[in-house]
């Protein structure tokens, strides 16, 4: 809560100060939905394949400045909605919200490129589990779980207040959420970015 109150703080001042920007990103999934269970004979690998899609909304506030340093840092806070579903009737729904610090490479006057790591918490609608080799979905009571992303992206800039951005990211969570059985789930993205 501290961390929410104090972005909304830093806004007026980011915004003066021209170092702030929104990002809308959007993209597509495509991954077959194949859960092993924890016993090595039961291996669900009839289930049609996942596809889906994913937005981020994002906002980051510039630390640095590039009259006076190489690298530019910034605080940034995504939240990342995920949608999939497969023919075989199984939906998911997945929301991440990870602020976390970002750091920009500039390459040039119309490239840069970043990577970013945060932390914070992720929802999801349900748990896959496998039951006598069948895929299913139990749902989920919890309301949060923990939360971790690392990822990288290169912006193309258009002009001082629009840029175009791709953006990579691996969001680290407890096992068996979001139709995996491990940990990672990468999402990748494309879309605008609107600087202050």
């Amino acid at each position: 809560m501290r961390l929410i109150v104090s972005l909304i703080l830093l806004c007026p001042a980011a915004w003066a100060q021209d170092r702030w920007e929104v990002s809308f990103l959007f993209g597509a999934l495509h991954a077959p939905a194949v859960v092993v269970a924890a016993t090595p004979t039961q291996v669900s690998g009839g289930a049609p394949p996942s596809i889906g899609w994913n937005w981020q909304w994002a906002s980051a506030f510039q630390l640095s400045s590039a009259d006076r340093h190489r690298f530019l840092w910034s605080l940034e806070v995504p939240i990342t909605f995920v949608h999939v579903g497969s023919a075989a009737g199984l939906t998911r729904s997945s929301n991440y919200f990870t602020p976390g610090v970002r750091l920009k490479f500039p390459a040039g006057n119309r490239f840069s490129f970043y990577g970013a790591a945060g932390g914070g918490m992720a929802q999801f609608g349900d748990k896959d589990a496998v039951i006598n080799g069948q895929l299913t979905a139990a749902e989920d009571t919890s309301i949060a779980h923990p939360a971790a992303d690392f990822g990288s992206g290169a912006d193309l800039h258009l002009n001082s207040f629009l840029s175009l951005r791709v953006d990579g990211r691996d969001y680290i969570t407890p096992t068996g959420f979001g139709g995996t059985t491990g940990r990672n789930h990468a999402l990748f993205a494309a879309g605008f970015v609107f600087h202050r």
